[in-house]
């Protein structure tokens, strides 16, 4: 769990193409949504990863479980500087590395030179930081691979 927020956060294996996520909230609201997986799943592990790793509870998922909803957050603009402005920053090119097309020192490179572009400063990224997050992310993936249709897999945030 990151912070003080609660959400449990459940993805279940609904066909080769699909899956459905559910947040449910420490207040007992919830918000769910059926997802492309090969659009949403790298993604929103990468996330997971970044923002468990760095802490953050302004990000992606913190915002739900503070609670907004996905479709809000998809065509939000966000902040420049923001915390979830940072995420997003930072989890496209990640997803990079998390699928082994690009290094921990290619991303740090990228991502200094994208901050710097938006006048802002980068979150305390290092190499070290990046492989935790390799190692967070290819534990959801190997729990998500284990799992047969219609089974699910449970994240406490």
């Amino acid at each position: 769990m990151v912070g003080s927020l609660n959400m449990t956060i459940t993805l279940q294996k609904a066909s080769n193409t699909h899956h459905l996520l559910t947040c449910e909230r420490g207040d007992g609201t919830a918000v769910s949504s059926e997802l492309e997986t090969k659009s949403f799943l790298v993604h929103d592990f990468a996330h997971l990863a970044y923002e468990e790793v760095m802490n953050v509870q302004e990000g992606f998922w913190g915002s739900v479980a503070s609670g907004e909803d996905f479709e809000t957050l998809r065509t939000h603009e966000f902040d420049p500087g923001s915390a979830l402005w940072q995420a997003e920053m930072v989890v496209g090119p990640l997803q990079s590395v998390m699928q082994g097309k690009n290094s921990a020192e290619g991303l740090l490179v990228g991502l200094a030179s994208l901050f710097e572009a938006h006048g802002e400063v980068m979150p305390g990224l290092t190499a070290e930081l990046v492989a935790t997050m390799q190692e967070r992310f290819r534990a959801f993936m190997g729990e998500w691979n284990g799992l047969a249709f219609g089974e699910q897999m449970m994240i406490k945030w």
